[in-house]
């Protein structure tokens, strides 16, 4: 199986868009598990996609809270990713909300692994803060991850 290592650096953003330095141990509770990503149609990989309008970079926030993979949807349409169906999403802010549904692949940048999904909610999530995909329980479900808080570290294997 092959593993991703991340560790979280020691800055980030206040609300207000302020660079902050972080303590030992709270960047993972700030900024969270995240790791490189390249989001691209099934069946495609980050070198057949290199057009942009084939593939988007960012970041996957791994999210243990989340049943179902959610994608961004305004980048998952920028990319092309085949719409499977439509379903309801509940979030910390909306109840009830629908969504397409996209197939696609997340290809982890740096490391020979990539996820494929065929049933991932498209959602309006932080893309300006580079997130283009929440990694659910539904992919989880496929890995070994090992969330190591006091050393703002973490490990996925695929």
């Amino acid at each position: 199986m092959p593993v991703f290592n991340g560790r979280i650096g020691g800055e980030s953003q206040d609300q207000q868009g302020n660079i902050i330095t972080l303590q030992p141990s709270e960047a993972m509770r700030h900024v969270g598990p995240i790791m490189p990503v390249i989001l691209t149609p099934l069946g495609a990989s980050p070198q057949q996609s290199g057009d942009t309008a084939l593939s988007v970079s960012g970041q996957a926030l791994i999210d243990t809270g989340a049943m179902t993979t959610c994608v961004d949807a305004e980048a998952a349409k920028q990319v092309g990713l085949a719409i499977v169906g439509s379903g309801y999403i509940n979030s910390a802010t909306h109840a009830d909300q629908e969504v397409p549904i996209f197939a696609g692949s997340l290809h982890i940048e740096g490391a020979s692994m990539a996820a494929e999904f065929t049933q991932a909610f498209g959602a309006n999530l932080a893309a300006h803060q580079g997130i283009v995909a929440l990694i659910g329980r539904d992919l989880l479900s496929r890995c070994v991850l090992v969330y190591n808080g006091p050393d703002d570290s973490f490990s996925l294997s695929i």
